[in-house]
């Protein structure tokens, strides 16, 4: 009687104050004070709630047919129930063990302010399960994978870091996020910009995932390509507090934002024979760096041209790099 009274009056109320019992549920990626994944914390609530009604079922029957008590219910109709209560109990486990998070690269919206959507991709390691914590990259892609309508047009997950990702997916630690630049009327090199709609989007897409996932805060980078190692200098010095390391390649930055982001690890990757973008781009805001006490390292690949990503993100100790960085 006692156990069963503590059913009934304790568990439901405190899981109630995890999971209202009206109103909308609250996201498990920001919940506070509640280890359970949502997905069995829902299963478990709907069993206290089970458990609660039964045994409320069994109280009204006591006292409809004025018998003791519990144990006036009988042998027969207390085993139908303790059968019961395992048939629900090992129906929660199957669906708690259905519901293991997807991995691998998934395609995603964002709803912008105006209502319409964004598509972008996000990777999740192999062997996320919502129990830790893991760093996250937010890619810039370059020019030629903005939205198009033209046919044959790359996507972003198709050039840059996507294809290294990929030689690496079964033990790639890193959630990535591909956003798509959209914004064909602002100039190329400016597409990605802080101020910029793309750059906006961007920043809103990564502290978006950063809600639905579980990432830690501290390990956030940030890198980009062509276009997208433009804006990668430019959002490094929009938000110089909030990245653990930037990786630009083969863009450029402004020399004069050096000493907000002087502090940022970074490792800077160019092509000595990039007629698109010339590789002084990349040496003046080494060099700014430098001047400004900062310590980046740099890779300029001889007789390379634009395209010096392919080998940048193929560079094994870039991601262990990547790794040893984080925000104090």
């Amino acid at each position: 009687m006692l156990v069963g009274q503590l059913v009934l009056d304790t568990v439901p109320r405190r899981i109630g104050d995890l999971v209202p019992v009206t109103g909308d549920l609250p996201s498990y990626a920001s919940d506070e004070g509640c280890d359970l994944p949502k997905p069995r914390l829902l299963c478990f609530y709907g069993l206290c709630c089970f458990l609660s009604g039964i045994w409320r079922q069994a109280l009204d029957y006591d006292r409809l047919s004025a018998r003791p008590p519990l144990i006036s219910v009988g042998v027969p109709v207390m085993v139908r129930i303790c059968l019961s209560l395992a048939g629900i109990l090992v129906l929660v486990l199957a669906v708690s063990a259905q519901e293991k998070p997807k991995t691998g690269f998934l395609e995603k919206n964002f709803k912008n302010e105006d209502g319409s959507s964004s598509s972008y991709v996000v990777f999740i390691p192999k062997d996320y399960d919502g129990t830790k914590q893991y760093p996250i990259i937010l890619f810039l892609h370059g020019a030629g994978e903005t939205k198009s309508t033209k046919k044959g047009a790359k996507m972003p997950v198709e050039v840059g870091i996507g294809p290294a990702i990929k030689k690496r997916e079964n033990d790639f630690p890193f959630i990535v996020v591909i956003p798509q630049a959209e914004s064909i009327q602002t100039k190329v090199g400016g597409r990605w910009g802080a101020d910029a709609p793309d750059g906006k989007r961007a920043i809103a897409i990564l502290d978006a995932v950063m809600k639905e996932y579980q990432v830690d805060p501290k390990r956030q980078y940030l890198t980009g390509l062509s276009m997208g190692g433009f804006g990668t200098w430019s959002l490094a010095a929009k938000y110089p507090d909030r990245w653990a390391a930037i990786v630009p390649i083969c863009g450029g930055g402004d020399p004069q934002t050096a000493e907000k982001i002087k502090a940022i690890p970074c490792w800077c990757f160019h092509g000595d024979a990039d007629t698109v973008v010339p590789p002084r781009f990349s040496r003046e805001m080494i060099e700014a760096l430098k001047k400004a006490g900062g310590t980046p390292k740099y890779t300029e690949y001889p007789k390379v041209g634009h395209n010096s990503w392919d080998m940048a993100y193929a560079t094994d100790e870039l991601y262990k790099w990547l790794l040893e960085q984080r925000q104090k």
